[in-house]
């Protein structure tokens, strides 16, 4: 959720979109309650999407480029992986460094996947115009034979990856017919869809870092521009080990059930690996951090954002709803010298908004079970 917050402030402070994309393709963690839940979860903490789907109908969504569930956008991958097999991507006119047996078709069906041969990707150099078809861009696939593939990144600057440590991957599953492509696998998938939706900004948690270098030669290939990336670091425990049930609540739900504001998540997650500063200076007193939702969106810099690990702090949070309780109602919170010098004291007291009560301390059932991973982007769809 920390993410899509980050995604949220972007987009509101640069006047971009933000998408919500629903990655349902690992069939067994991907069920319509656990998409709803992730889907309810977003909405009562106040980050509504421009596009996306709609809360509670899987089949409706919202923004020009649904679907915005990945099983429900099968025929544009397959379309695509077709495109790749029949323009022999890429073409190989000499023996690649790493022989094959299947040298003539870089995508190949191999049991039960499509596996990317970058052996064919080595070969490239050797390609001429007698071997190579005018309509076959001589080297499509990006991926150099030597030295790094360079990740560049808002967040952790620029991350290099040494082309010749990527393995061959898979792309997808084999359908249940003879050569019948089946369901396509998270890079492959993620790259059509950002090319698809025409996302200028990838925010994503720094797990998926170490997919990009394998990503970035299908963007090549398909002749599309690099979104920019920012990788945000994981969450830890207040002790420094990995989040777990026993650091406090972890999913949205019980947060909800526990009766805490939606700003106070918000404010609470936002200072997870972010320091808002203010004239250049970190805010540091109490009444500092009590920012109103158009404040963080005002200083949310990605450049302030740090590189290691954020650890999670359950009182902290508690302190934060409590400060937020105690605020007069027809208030707009606290609103030191500094942010009037700015001008950004006195602009609303978040998604509860100014003069509204409390919200009341609704109850929803604790729901077990991990559910789909989902994707969150940030553009600006600048062209």
């Amino acid at each position: 959720m920390r993410t899509a917050l980050f995604c949220w402030l972007f987009a509101r402070k640069h006047g971009g979109r933000f998408i919500l994309r629903i990655e349902d393709t690992d069939l067994s963690r991907s069920t319509d309650d656990n998409i709803r839940i992730i889907e309810e979860g977003m909405a009562w903490c106040g980050l509504g999407w421009d596009e996306g789907p709609v809360v509670g109908d899987p089949s409706q969504w919202r923004g020009p480029h649904g679907p915005y569930r990945q099983m429900q956008r099968m025929d544009l991958y397959r379309a695509k992986i077709q495109e790749l097999l029949d323009r022999t991507w890429p073409t190989a006119a000499a023996a690649p460094a790493r022989p094959s047996r299947n040298a003539a078709r870089p995508w190949r069906p191999r049991g039960k996947v499509f596996q990317h041969n970058r052996g064919l990707d080595r070969g490239r150099a050797a390609r001429s115009p007698t071997t190579t078809p005018a309509s076959r861009p001589p080297s499509a696939s990006g991926c150099p034979e030597s030295g790094d593939i360079v990740v560049p990144d808002l967040i952790k600057g620029d991350t290099r990856f040494p082309a010749d440590s990527l393995d061959d991957w898979i792309i997808a599953r084999t359908g249940d017919g003879p050569g019948e492509i089946g369901v396509p696998t998270y890079n492959f998938c993620v790259v059509v869809d950002d090319t698809h939706m025409e996302v200028t900004h990838v925010i994503r948690g720094d797990d998926h870092l170490n997919n990009t270098p394998k990503q970035i030669p299908l963007f090549a290939a398909f002749g599309t521009e690099l979104p920019a990336f920012a990788h945000v670091p994981m969450i830890l425990g207040a002790d420094g080990a990995k989040l777990s049930k026993r650091h406090g609540a972890t999913s949205i739900t019980e947060y909800q059930a526990m009766g805490l504001l939606p700003s106070a998540v918000r404010l609470a997650l936002a200072r997870l690996s972010w320091t808002p500063k203010i004239d250049g200076r970190a805010v540091e007193s109490a009444e500092e951090e009590l920012l109103t939702d158009e404040q963080m969106i005002q200083l949310f810099d990605l450049a302030d954002c740090q590189k290691s690990a954020a650890r999670f702090d359950m009182d902290k949070l508690q302190w934060l709803n409590q400060k937020l309780i105690q605020r007069p109602l027809a208030g707009t919170g606290a609103a030191p010298a500094a942010l009037h010098a700015r001008g950004l004291a006195g602009q609303g007291g978040g998604l509860e908004g100014p003069g509204h009560p409390v919200h009341p301390e609704g109850q929803v059932a604790h729901r077990h079970g991990r559910g789909p991973a989902l994707h969150l982007r940030a553009t600006r769809r600048v062209r």
